[in-house]
């Protein structure tokens, strides 16, 4: 079994751009005037029978 060695550096700077994205993304947030989390979609729902139209 292999031991991967911690490089403090490296984690380091592995939070630094994780702290520097979570900031673009809140400022972005907070300069815009509204957010899109989901769209659902509102689409009828197909009428049952079959057949020809206008047979009825």
């Amino acid at each position: 079994m292999h031991k991967k060695i911690n490089n403090p550096k490296s984690q380091t700077l592995d939070s630094k751009i994780a702290l520097e994205n979570a900031v673009s993304v809140s400022g972005m947030l907070l300069t815009t005037e509204c957010v899109i989390t989901g769209v659902k979609s509102v689409e009828p729902a197909m009428p049952m029978g079959g057949g020809m139209p206008g047979m009825m």
